[in-house]
């Protein structure tokens, strides 16, 4: 199984055009390249090859087209299979990078968090600062990837800035672009109190900013063991019936949106009353969790040496809300 919708472009972050497939070497640069045309192309290749062997079973494949977008065509897709009693034994989900089979993944978790606008008169100085994203180690957008105390989130950063102040947010602006894409920068703009003319600020986004920071560190209790922990990430903000809509990325190996909601509306007791919260998973699909002894894991280490790739199982950093990983039990 793979997916060949992809996510929205950033030109600015862009060497070449992301809409024309570009070579350089022995790598291909164009929108979706790694994310995830390049595994439907592998698959087709392997169907090929397939089609010419005589097999003891049957293999199903799939190609969808809305994974970027909540993964309701797989999760079709499986349940029709498990109603006619031939959901197979194991799922390959071609959505990887660097011919390592992936054994473990982590559930994703939409949290939406809702403020009122309340707008105020304040006299003092207006400013503006931009905060940009920094990723040293891994250049990508994607907020499974980011690692908290390596990489720099430009909303994270923004919030621990105005916490740090006695300071005003007039308005924020940035380039969101989805739930699961962390933002290339934001725009805050406050107003310092003191002389100066009398300027309006908006308390709601201001409570809002400075309870990003503790929303990051919500005390969020996971079931088993990831090598990534528990990420949360702010990545899409916008106004929207005159509240303040800031939408987070959260990933953990848990299957329990209750336990979510829980540890996010404690830190909105501790940090903004009266703010409301929603969480949005696809309760039928679990993080993953295959043991490395499993005979799919087996085999496809022992395939792929014999193709000269000497890898070990490893660790996804997390998909998104509907979630399927490589390989499945």
């Amino acid at each position: 199984m793979a997916h060949f919708d992809v996510v929205p472009v950033n030109m600015e972050e862009w060497e070449t055009d992301p809409f024309k497939l570009t070579i350089k070497g022995n790598r291909a640069y164009g929108r979706g390249s790694a994310d995830d045309k390049g595994n439907v192309a592998s698959i087709m290749l392997a169907l090929k090859e397939l089609s010419e062997e005589k097999l003891d079973g049957k293999v199903l494949f799939a190609f969808t087209g809305n994974e970027e977008i909540g993964g309701r065509m797989a999760m079709h897709i499986a349940e029709k299979l498990a109603q006619e009693g031939n959901l197979p034994g194991y799922l390959v989900n071609a959505d990887g990078t660097g011919m390592k089979p992936i054994i473990r993944r982590r559930k994703g978790f939409g949290v939406t968090i809702r403020v009122p606008s309340e707008k105020t008169k304040v006299k003092g100085t207006v400013r503006r600062e931009t905060f940009r994203i920094r990723t040293p180690v891994l250049e990508t957008r994607h907020s499974a990837y980011f690692l908290s105390g390596v990489d720099t989130h430009p909303l994270i950063a923004a919030s621990h800035f105005l916490r740090g102040r006695e300071a005003f947010a007039v308005s924020l602006e940035g380039k969101f672009l989805k739930g699961n894409v962390v933002p290339s920068e934001v725009t805050l703009t406050y107003v310092i109190p003191g002389e100066g003319e009398e300027m309006e600020v908006d308390l709601g986004l201001t409570g809002l900013l400075r309870a990003v920071v503790p929303f990051v560190r919500a005390p969020i209790k996971a079931e088993k063991y990831s090598d990534y922990g528990i990420s949360i990430t702010p990545n899409l903000y916008f106004i929207e019936n005159g509240k303040h809509v800031l939408k987070f990325d959260v990933r953990a190996m848990s299957r329990s949106k209750d336990e979510i909601e829980r540890a996010m509306k404690e830190v909105v007791e501790f940090n903004l009353p009266g703010a409301e919260v929603k969480v949005a998973t696809n309760e039928k699909a679990g993080y993953l969790f295959t043991h490395p002894e499993e005979k799919i894991v087996k085999i496809t280490l022992e395939v792929l040496e014999e193709l000269g790739e000497k890898v070990e199982p490893a660790e996804g950093p997390g998909h998104r809300i509907q979630g399927s990983s490589l390989p499945m039990v």
